[in-house]
């Protein structure tokens, strides 16, 4: 099987990347800059049609990652609207007209809206409140009329708790990397929105191996797949990076939850799989073991 990968340098693309190979896939990692190109990746030019036709060339499945991140659509909405949108519009036209089999969308659970409520699987009608969970929801919809002649599965994630690929800020905005680094820079911990507010994550490699599963199923896959994890509240987040540090490092900071924080509403809800049901996964959902990497990589 040939894989392209889009987003091959990003946060979570860098890791499928690696783990792909491990696996003894053929993987054509695509990257915008052609300083990160090597021998089995390609410089991707989002603006040309020729290029997106070159790099679709002899591909079986595309998994794309690429995309605008959650704050970078809120600062830059005509930005996140381009680069979520209509470059997967032309990424679609290039791989229809390429033969490609399946594309695997990496799309996000916030098409459900910021702050869900109750219980959440796939039946759920979409209900966005953000700029990324608009972008989202109108890539998987451009993804999808293709479906004639380009199967598609969008992956909406919940939160994957992963080590960074680099010490660059923008791969430590997410909120178990936010954690990690206010511990180890400032020494506290804060919490800035209601801790009550409840959450799904999942770890990395319990991730990386739902993919792996997939992989193998691709003729049987649904067009829409939840990827859900360890329901945890904002403080049970905290409280967990808090542990990690005294136990495996001996660093012991106070817990700061901002007052405003306090008056916010939290909601409880539960983000599950139809699909997910069917899959035996022997790998553990450990956040813990990714938040002892980031603490390491911030220590040293």
């Amino acid at each position: 099987m040939r894989i392209l990968l889009t987003g091959a340098s990003g946060y979570l693309g860098s890791h499928i990347d690696q783990y792909l190979r491990s696996l003894g896939y053929s993987v054509r990692a695509a990257f915008r800059r052609s300083l990160m190109v090597g021998a089995d990746s390609v410089c991707i030019d989002w603006d040309s049609y020729k290029s997106l036709l070159d790099v679709c060339a002899d591909i079986d499945v595309i998994i794309h990652c690429a995309g605008a991140d959650s704050a970078a659509c809120a600062k830059d909405p005509v930005y996140g609207q381009i680069v979520n949108c209509e470059y997967t519009e032309r990424l679609s036209m290039a791989a229809a007209e390429k033969g490609v089999k399946r594309v695997i969308f990496l799309s996000s659970s916030r098409v459900y809206g910021d702050n869900p409520v109750g219980s959440i699987d796939e039946s759920r009608p979409t209900t966005y409140t953000s700029e990324y969970g608009c972008f989202k929801l109108l890539a998987e919809q451009h993804l999808a009329s293709w479906d004639s002649v380009l199967r598609s599965t969008s992956l909406r994630l919940c939160n994957v708790v992963a080590q960074p690929p680099s010490l660059s800020n923008r791969y430590w905005t997410t909120l178990f990397p936010d954690l990690c680094r206010q511990l180890v820079q400032h020494r506290e911990v804060r919490l800035r929105s209601n801790p009550s507010i409840m959450r799904s994550f999942i770890a990395l490699p319990a991730f990386l191996d739902i993919l792996r599963q997939l992989l193998v199923k691709l003729e049987s896959l649904p067009s829409i797949i939840n990827i859900c994890g360890r329901t945890m509240s904002l403080y049970g987040v905290a409280s967990c990076v808090l542990s990690v540090a005294e136990k495996e490092f001996g660093i012991r900071v106070p817990l700061v939850i901002d007052e405003v924080a306090t008056s916010q509403i939290g909601h409880m809800f539960v983000y599950k799989s139809m699909f997910l049901d069917s899959l035996v996964s022997p790998v553990t959902n450990s956040p813990e073991k990714e938040v002892r990497k980031m603490l390491a990589m911030l220590s040293k």
